[in-house]
């Protein structure tokens, strides 16, 4: 008996995921497309994409209505690779009321715990509100600071605006 099968065992999110990938590898390891294609033909369905985001998650609890479809899921997984119509199929690990009660518990805890620690979303970078550019061809110059643009074609050199930190060819730095 594991932990989480004990009366008054605390589950998590993660305990919750890792009982379902356990309850998925009994089940003989069916996909999440196969346990997509198995919920379709069944009252509580369970979309492939569903399987995989609410099995990454582990800091947030996963719904009822998600946990009973992967594990009718699995268990109609299990019943349809019975090789023999008589063959006896344990079906206590598929038990809707075991389900249940490892849910609550995990809600109750959720619910007495505080929230999980906020994390600080990556810093964006904010494009600049001015550029100024200089580009010295044979050809010509470009030369330019926010929204405009100068082509001088001629054999004198722009010289930088005011404040920019382009150099012109006698300003080397």
């Amino acid at each position: 008996m594991t932990t989480t099968d004990r009366p008054n065992a605390s589950i998590t999110p993660e305990d919750m995921t890792n009982l379902l990938e356990g309850l998925r590898a009994q089940a003989g390891g069916p996909s999440n497309r196969q346990l997509d294609q198995i919920s379709r033909k069944g009252d509580h369905r369970c979309a492939a994409t569903t399987i995989s985001e609410n099995l990454r998650k582990t800091d947030r609890p996963q719904s009822w209505e998600f946990i009973q479809a992967f594990v009718l899921a699995c268990q109609a997984h299990v019943l349809r690779q019975a090789r023999n119509p008589n063959e006896h199929v344990d079906l206590a690990p598929y038990d809707l009321d075991l389900w249940k009660a490892r849910y609550t518990t995990m809600r109750s805890r959720q619910q007495h715990d505080p929230e999980p620690p906020h994390r600080t979303p990556a810093p964006t970078m904010t494009p600049p509100s001015s550029y100024s550019i200089q580009i010295h061809g044979s050809n010509g110059v470009v030369a330019g600071s926010g929204n405009e643009v100068t082509l001088n074609f001629g054999t004198e050199p722009v010289p930088p605006s005011v404040g920019d930190d382009a150099q012109s060819p006698e300003d080397p730095r």
